[in-house]
Order: structure tokens, then C-alpha cells, then sequence
């Protein structure tokens, strides 16, 4: 019997992906939001639920949120491209 439900969101990332193998181990169900833009689909275990998409998406995080009890809420997912961050501050206000 699983613990609770837990969102990773950029779960497919090194960090992201560690942590949800973690919290299987755990007993944790766990449910991973990532929108594959550095992440990798392998680096987590078959068998969880997978959304692949952008946490930035308002509407999307509503419906996911509203369609499972999670207890918890962990968020991994960000942009580590340096050079972009630098160059134009304020780039992902504009996408």
C-alpha cells in the first residue's frame, strides 16, 4: 500500500529523477510532470504516471493537481541553461 501521491515536477532531470526513484523505494506513488527539454524519459522507472508538458502551463498544473490527492509537491523543474539566463534575463516571460 503506497504512502500517499507525490509530484515531481522535472522528475526526468539528474535530481528529479533520483528523488523519484528515492521515493518509490520509499513506498511513495509518485507522479512525474516534465517537459523533456533537458530531462531524459529513462532516467525514471516504467510504471509511475508520466505527464509530459510544461509546469509553466497554469490550466495543466489545475487539472493535474485536481485529479489526484497529492501530499506533496516537489519541484525540480527549471531552466539551467546559463548562457540564456544571462543573455536575456527575462526570456521565460516571453515563451
Amino acid at each position: 500500500m503506497p504512502r500517499g501521491h507525490v509530484l515531481v515536477t522535472g522528475g526526468a532531470g539528474y535530481i528529479g529523477s533520483h528523488t523519484v526513484w528515492a521515493l518509490l523505494e520509499a513506498g511513495w506513488s509518485v507522479d512525474v510532470l516534465d517537459n523533456l527539454s533537458t530531462g531524459k524519459k529513462v532516467m525514471i522507472p516504467p510504471g509511475y504516471g508520466f505527464i509530459e508538458d510544461d509546469v509553466g502551463d497554469d490550466k495543466l498544473i489545475n487539472r493535474v493537481l485536481s485529479k489526484r490527492n497529492y501530499q506533496a509537491l516537489i519541484h525540480f523543474a527549471a531552466s539551467l541553461i546559463v548562457e540564456d539566463s544571462v543573455s536575456d534575463p527575462l526570456i521565460l516571460l516571453q515563451k
